[in-house]
């Protein structure tokens, strides 16, 4: 059982590293290009990085109650009350997580429609 949860708790961290690394990299990069390639609209660039940081936030805080019910599972071998309520919240914020994404795809639209790329639109 112990080898089965620290495979889940290394696949969990093989999966948030990747996020961790673009919302410090990428996104940043991602917000200046769409202020240069839009220049009228400069509050889209902070508004897609608006909602991309609160979707990250909201991944990374699914993956720390994750951690919180592997651990609760290693020590009681069962799920109690306190891995009801992390699954709850986790439920929670999947749910943001959709709405958050559902809001941002009119900016991706807007984006992809002015700088002519058809890839983009496919998101």
């Amino acid at each position: 059982m112990k080898v089965q949860i620290w495979f889940l708790k290394a696949t969990l961290l093989v999966i948030n590293i990747p996020l961790l690394l673009m919302s410090v990299f990428w996104w940043p990069r991602l917000m200046v290009n769409i202020a240069a390639v839009l220049p009228r609209v400069v509050i889209l660039g902070g508004v897609v990085g608006l909602l991309l940081y609160g979707m990250t936030g909201l991944l990374l805080w699914s993956g720390f109650q994750l951690i919180r019910i592997l651990n609760e599972v290693a020590k009681q071998g069962s799920f109690g009350l306190m891995t009801s309520q992390a699954l709850r919240q986790i439920r929670r914020a999947a749910i943001w997580n959709t709405v958050g994404y559902m809001v941002s795809l009119p900016f991706f639209y807007f984006v992809a429609d002015r700088t002519d790329a058809p890839g983009s639109m496919l998101i």
